[in-house]
């Protein structure tokens, strides 16, 4: 019996060029293993209320087609259930989608979509919202928060933005408390990551396992001068460890306190509280992955 899958894409997200998705699917697609549908989003929520409702209809993958703010819909409206997610990267960093090793080109993931198997992941709740792969606060938030409202997508209008904004962003003091333990930092950034990477192969935290039950929590002190030129280097190069200018550790519950005002998950501005909780859900999401 084919599987019945319904791919959930975002029709905005990725570059401007036309994507003829159906015509892909149709293509590259194992007709004989799967029957298909498509569905496109039209609002910001509409991906979870689809999803939710895929979990009614005896359906047995959704595809998320879009970036990391498509994919965290469509699994806020897979989560607890035994509907697994699948990705289809089209978005300006694709940060989850290539941690779990997912191909850059659609047609590719596609292909690998025929042979892939499930597998369950570990997601995260702040302040109640839930995130899939990467969660900030400070200068990576700011980003987020600057890039949402640009003009532009794609990877060089974050870059330009990133560039643009450096050096008018100062550190400010964080209030950390890991797993009932209190550090107080002055921190330039400070990312919670339960993947690897941001995307576009900016590894953020190279040894998180998003199905270990834990957190990496990494705080970057200072980007001036000469830290800012090697935390670009180790950043690209899966080098990022605990030395001068960064502190990466583990946890599971993990609160916040900050002068800062800015959030974001993977990659969605937020804004902060005054005090800020966050709480792995460990193997919260069936999730398909390429076979290996």
């Amino acid at each position: 019996m084919r599987k019945k899958i319904l791919f959930i894409a975002n029709p905005i997200s990725g570059n401007a060029a036309q994507l003829d998705l159906e015509g892909l699917i149709q293509e590259v697609l194992d007709q004989d293993k799967f029957e298909w549908q498509l569905y496109y989003t039209t609002e910001r929520g509409d991906a979870t209320v689809r999803a939710h409702k895929a979990t009614e209809e005896n359906l047995d993958w959704v595809i998320a087609v879009g970036g990391d703010g498509t994919i965290n819909e469509v699994a806020q409206g897979l989560i607890h259930s035994e509907v697994p997610m699948g990705i289809l990267p089209r978005g300006s960093g694709n940060g989850l989608a290539y941690h779990i090793g997912w191909a850059s080109d659609i047609r590719k993931s596609l292909d690998m979509l025929n042979h892939a198997t499930i597998e369950s992941m570990d997601t995260a709740l702040f302040n109640g919202n839930l995130f899939l792969n990467v969660a900030g606060v400070g200068f990576d938030a700011h980003i987020a928060h600057v890039f949402d409202t640009h003009g532009k997508r794609g990877f060089f209008s974050y870059l330009f933005l990133t560039v643009r904004e450096f050096l008018g962003f100062d550190s400010q003091r964080v209030e950390l408390v890991l797993d009932g333990k209190v550090l107080n930092r002055s921190a330039f950034l400070l990312s919670i990551a339960n993947g690897s990477q941001y995307g576009n192969n900016a590894y953020i935290a190279p040894d998180a396992d998003s199905s270990d039950g834990f957190l990496e929590v990494v705080i970057v002190k200072s980007m001036k001068g000469w830290n800012a030129l090697t935390f670009a280097f180790k950043l690209f190069t899966k080098r990022l460890k605990n030395g001068h200018g960064v502190e990466i550790k583990r946890a599971n519950k993990i609160e916040i306190n900050t002068t800062f005002t800015c959030g974001h998950l993977d990659g969605e501005p937020i804004g902060l509280l005054e005090e800020n909780r966050v709480e792995i859900l460990p193997r919260s999401l069936k999730i398909l992955v390429p076979k290996k």
